[in-house]
């Protein structure tokens, strides 16, 4: 028996406030909260506690042209002839051969409508002209013969 006394646990019932080595463990928390105080009296004293200092002025608009000019002045510009250009036709326009203000010559070609559906509205109408004239011959061939038959009529009366 005397061996397995030897096998027992032996406990206190006093428990110890800070283990063993808790001093060791105090002296980092110790040094980084002094650090952390000095870096906040720091910081306050010298980047944050600082006041920028600001300039006021005035800002306005200017052209850089507005510093060499001696007089401005403003208002309107009125052309001594003014011409309005109508078209017969109406259509969607093609080219524009000209801008607002530009001169303009006696003739010349402002601008140009699309033509497609007049010039085959043009080939109709001629189409049925020639059609006309071809009724209006073959008119002309019945009444010939008409006449020839109403002599031939007489001729039997």
């Amino acid at each position: 028996m005397n061996d397995l006394s030897k096998l027992t646990i032996a406990r206190d019932t006093r428990r110890r406030a800070v283990p063993h080595g808790g001093r060791a463990r105090r002296w980092p928390i110790i040094v980084l909260t002094a650090l952390a105080g000095v870096a906040a009296v720091w910081a306050l004293r010298s980047g944050f506690a600082r006041v920028p200092e600001v300039e006021l002025g005035s800002a306005s608009a200017a052209y850089p042209a507005q510093g060499v000019t001696l007089f401005n002045a403003t208002g309107y510009v009125v052309p001594q002839t003014k011409a309005d250009i109508a078209s017969k036709a109406t259509g969607r326009l093609e080219a524009l051969a000209v801008v607002e203000g530009s001169h303009v010559r006696k003739d010349q070609v402002v601008a140009r409508l699309e033509s497609g559906d007049v010039v085959a509205s043009m080939q109709r109408a001629e189409a049925d002209v020639a059609a006309a004239a071809a009724a209006i011959t073959e008119a002309q061939a019945r009444l010939l013969a008409s006449r020839a038959r109403a002599e031939e009529n007489a001729a039997d009366v």
